[in-house]
């Protein structure tokens, strides 16, 4: 099975970690990669703990191969959100393990991600194109206070930042009385 897939960012290294398993367990782990990115195309591929993950600023699920199974790593909090959901695979307090041969809840995956998508994202960021949440995210911008520290320029400067994004991100500044800095700080 392919493992393109419409990614904020891909990683190689997750290619090289999926190609030192068999190609059973190689096209399984694929599988569970595509079906996981296709529920938060803005986050991107990194490697923690030595496990392929997505992240959107912060880890937002892990998973990785094992001998008989793959586990997916949604932290406690997905699998207490999902848990009348997973009856029906062995799971603990922070995984879910599927066999490799077993046909995966796509459905079930993808709503997990996107509920630890959404416990990470900040609430301003919903409003922004995926590009500029990125680039807020990678700059430590975490909550529209943070932005009082930031330049408009210096914002506008971020790669992925757009005028269509920086008009909501100004409206929504406006709405919490918050300013942008008077001081450069990108030099």
């Amino acid at each position: 099975m392919p493992t393109s897939h419409q990614c904020g960012k891909r990683s190689q290294e997750i290619d090289q970690y999926i190609s030192k398993f068999n190609s059973e367990k190689a096209a399984a782990l694929s599988e569970l990669r595509n079906i996981i990115y296709s529920a938060a195309p803005d986050a991107e591929e990194a490697m923690g703990y030595g496990m392929p993950a997505l992240k959107l600023g912060k880890y937002v699920v892990y998973f990785a191969g094992f001998k008989n199974h793959m586990g997916l790593f949604p932290t406690s909090s997905g699998i207490q959100a999902f848990q009348d959901q997973l009856q029906n695979w062995k799971f603990s307090k922070g995984t879910i393990q599927f066999p490799y041969d077993a046909k995966l809840p796509k459905k079930l995956i993808r709503d997990i991600v996107q509920f630890r998508m959404n416990e990470v994202r900040p609430d301003f960021m919903h409003e922004l194109p995926g590009p500029m949440q990125r680039a807020l995210l990678s700059a430590d911008i975490w909550k529209l206070t943070d932005l009082k520290k930031w330049n408009e320029s210096d914002v506008l400067s971020l790669h992925g930042v757009g005028s269509s994004g920086m008009k909501r991100l100004k409206v929504m500044m406006e709405q919490q009385k918050i300013e942008f800095s008077k001081k450069k700080i990108v030099e």
